[in-house]
């Protein structure tokens, strides 16, 4: 599986607090998803983006939603919205 560049700051996200709460391991959950340590390490600090497919893996491992696990802010949807004329 891949993981997306972020174009532009971090994301923030819920998954190293969800994950302690559950008591899994980063190397666990990277397992479980099928990605390196190294490349969940990325997504849970924020500095990459997940594709769809291992969101909502992440989000079925650990009993949430995506949306619990990547919470937008209003700031984040207004800044990443495509303005049509």
């Amino acid at each position: 599986m891949h993981v997306t560049k972020k174009v532009a700051g971090d994301m923030k996200n819920n998954l190293k607090n969800i994950r302690e709460k559950q008591g899994f391991t980063q190397k666990q959950i990277a397992k479980k998803v099928q990605l390196s340590e190294r490349g969940y390490q990325y997504i849970e600090a924020g500095q990459r983006l997940p594709n769809i497919i291992v969101a909502q893996k992440l989000a079925y491992i650990l009993h949430t939603t995506i949306e619990e696990l990547f919470p937008l802010s209003i700031a984040d949807l207004h800044s990443n919205m495509v303005k049509f004329k």
